[in-house]
């Protein structure tokens, strides 16, 4: 068993590339965007990031079975699911649920990869995934958090930024989407001082700290911002505007988005624009996070026609 048998299936490095929409002004700031959309359709985006190094430990450490947590529809399920497949390892995810939306796109690949499911109503699951390493069963089961983040999920991270790095491109800013925060706690670390680290949170609401931040000492850090989305709709509902924009920008650039997370950044990254609160001299570098398995259940639940992820 190796991890190669994941990274071999894999599009890495991935590229970065400059994006021209309609609403980018002709004389304003110039936007790119990390395509870790591209890497793989279902071990896609950050995901792939978080999960490469505890993969590695899984492996190393004889474990024959990965156990982790998150929604129904879940980006992080289904990259957990299909890379242990590719690593002939066992996995289990125990998902957040009332019963409800489980004849969706990603339970179906979920199964189809062969994870076994556990559905737990909300309030017990969130004391089953405050579960540690230690309580690891017999030695054979691997844990890993909600969203992959953990430590570990840093290393891989920082791997991103070496990438971006070593692109002959300089940027003033990079901004992504921050959930659990994970991803944007190894941004913090690990890019420069001069460059602005900027997390957009999908959450209704304001937010002013995330999760991911207590692995790092995030008050030793300078330039960086958690700022609310211009979308203020509650998280994974459906929004007109939000969908109408999807598919404009991927009519206008070949880059599809998804509605939960990377939509809602790049209109932020438009309302931003507009205010004046990303000035023309700025080079913008957008880490498109993935999520496009995502399209086709919200398409299902919501009875809209959001354009599907690439198949290659």
């Amino acid at each position: 068993m190796s991890i190669e048998k994941v990274t071999s299936r894999l599009q890495l490095p991935s590229r970065i590339e400059e994006v021209f929409p309609s609403w980018l002004p002709t004389n304003g700031p110039r936007l790119f965007l990390k395509r870790d959309d591209l890497i793989h359709p279902h071990i896609s985006g950050n995901k792939f990031r978080k999960l490469k190094h505890n993969l590695m430990d899984a492996v190393e450490g004889g474990y024959d079975r990965i156990v982790t947590y998150g929604g129904a529809f879940s980006n992080h399920l289904v990259a957990v699911a299909c890379s242990t497949h590719l690593l002939g390892m066992r996995s289990k995810g125990i998902i957040r649920s009332y019963g409800k939306d489980l004849f969706n796109p990603s339970i179906a690949l979920l199964k189809n990869y062969g994870m076994e499911l556990e559905i737990v109503p909300p309030p017990e699951y969130e004391v089953l995934k405050g579960r540690k390493s230690k309580n690891r069963d017999s030695g054979t089961e691997y844990f890993i958090p909600e969203g992959g983040t953990n430590e570990r999920a840093l290393h891989g991270i920082q791997e991103m930024v070496y990438e971006i790095e070593n692109h002959d491109q300089e940027f003033t800013h990079y901004v992504l989407v921050a959930g659990t925060g994970g991803t944007f706690a190894g941004i913090i670390k690990y890019a420069g001082p001069g460059i602005h680290k900027m997390g957009i949170s999908p959450f209704k609401g304001a937010i002013t700290s995330l999760p991911g931040l207590s692995l790092i000492e995030s008050k030793s850090f300078d330039n960086w911002s958690i700022v609310p989305s211009c979308i203020t709709s509650r998280f994974g509902g459906y929004n007109q505007h939000l969908v109408d924009f999807i598919s404009d920008f991927h009519d206008e650039t070949d880059v599809l988005l998804d509605p939960i997370y990377t939509a809602k950044g790049m209109l932020t990254i438009r309302a931003m624009i507009e205010e004046g609160k990303i000035g023309s001299k700025a080079n913008v570098l957008f880490i498109h996070t993935g999520g496009l398995q995502g399209n086709e259940g919200f398409n299902k639940r919501f009875g809209t026609h959001l354009p599907l992820q690439q198949k290659s």
